[in-house]
């Protein structure tokens, strides 16, 4: 077959565009119907052309298009643009050098209209700030700076961040941590000149005059970190009542503070990396529990856990954070991420050994997770553990 020279020369003078006649496709070569550098080329030509093409030995490449699920990319989006969810992933990102970045990120990003909008940022903050106590300084900087914005927005007060550490602290079904957390809370709204010095007398008052002998224990997470002088004799009488219910725990930790063996100790201590470490995995991994999709699970693999042990910790905080929830639906996401060879089966397995040094274990998780294992061949190097919590192997009798 011969082409005419005109076509062939005027192909190759603009082979730039990946059309060199030897090596182009028949795809490739239509589009040119419509190139203006090439406009003697008309559809005549060009279907002769294809035609030559189907009739030798050179096949028609076919483009096949990536099919995407719109309806899932769609509800993704749409749990995204919740302004709750909008603040809890900021909020994952605070360190002690970007909060102002997350603060402009929080002004363009997070459409705040209506008091009833502000109320359920500011609850979802509340709570954030109570599950990860170990990092109440950097959110408390972030949430002050909010408060300023929306007053002078919208003219509206964070009355509800405010009532409700009010009514966690009052709350008789509150746990000792909730209630330990709202006191970090206040003392570090306090530091940042947010509350004056008199909120400190009054929450002591309050703490020195429980209604029941559970909260006997908060007189030692909120006055371990100031001076007990003038409240000597109150905290003396609520050392008697922890003898009488012998409340042995609440009674050494109370008096620490008269012997002043605890005073001016910070009840946020210094923690290790891998505290950090769990923190982020818990944070991607709600992410993970909103939006249902497990692309953000998979970049933070790629860039947070680049090597064989932050992929065994990540497994560990893994089974750690499905501990007291819905395991299936993380049994799925390992799945995914065992087939997309994000993690290997290995690390399942050296996770779960990672997990097992825990303190507190709950023999009918850990089994359901061994069930899981054997059901997906993972067993090599922990068969030990099938055997410690009665799982039979498949080839076992």
């Amino acid at each position: 077959m011969h082409f005419p020279s005109n076509i062939i020369y005027k192909i190759i003078q603009y082979k730039e565009y990946s059309l060199y006649i030897l090596s182009m496709d028949s795809i490739n070569l239509y589009k040119l119907k419509n190139d203006t550098k090439c406009v003697f080329l008309n559809e005549k030509i060009i279907q002769t052309i294809l035609d030559s093409f189907s009739k030798s030995n050179i096949k028609p490449i076919k483009t096949v298009k990536k099919q995407v699920n719109v309806m899932k990319t769609n509800k993704i989006q749409a749990k995204k643009d919740l302004n709750e969810n909008k603040i809890i992933m900021i909020m994952n990102k605070i360190s002690d050098n970007n909060i102002n970045e997350l603060v402009g990120e929080y002004i363009m990003n997070i459409l705040m209209d209506t008091e009833e909008k502000y109320n359920a940022i500011m609850t979802e903050m509340f709570h954030k700030m109570i599950k990860e106590p170990k990092f109440i300084e950097n959110y408390i900087k972030f949430a002050i700076k909010i408060f300023i914005i929306e007053k002078k927005r919208l003219n509206l007060a964070p009355e509800t961040f405010i009532e409700t550490i009010k009514d966690t602290i009052k709350n008789e079904e509150s746990t000792e941590v909730e209630r330990q957390g709202c006191y970090e809370i206040i003392r570090h709204l306090v530091k940042n000149n947010f509350f004056n010095d008199k909120i400190i007398d009054y929450i002591s008052e309050q703490v020195l005059n429980p209604k029941d002998t559970t909260n006997y224990i908060d007189v030692y997470n909120w006055f371990n970190t100031y001076d007990v002088s003038k409240y000597k004799s109150s905290i003396i009488n609520i050392i008697k009542k922890c003898e009488e219910h012998n409340m042995n725990r609440e009674k050494f930790l109370i008096e620490s503070l008269i012997d002043n063996k605890k005073t001016n100790v910070t009840v946020v201590e210094e923690f290790e990396e891998d505290d950090v470490v769990q923190t982020s995995v818990y944070n991607i991994l709600e992410e993970f529990e909103f939006l249902k999709s497990s692309d953000e699970i998979i970049e933070f693999i790629n860039t947070e856990c680049t090597d064989i042990n932050s992929k065994n910790l990540f497994c560990k905080y893994f089974l750690m954070f499905y501990q007291d929830k819905n395991i299936t639906e993380g049994f799925e996401l390992i799945n995914t991420l065992i087939k997309k060879k994000v993690l290997f089966k290995s690390n399942i397995s050296k996770g779960l050994l990672l997990y097992l040094q825990n303190d507190s274990l709950q023999d009918t998780y850990i089994i359901k997770i061994l069930k899981y294992l054997k059901n997906n061949n993972i067993t090599k190097n922990i068969e030990h553990i099938f055997k410690k919590y009665k799982v039979k192997l498949f080839y076992e009798n």
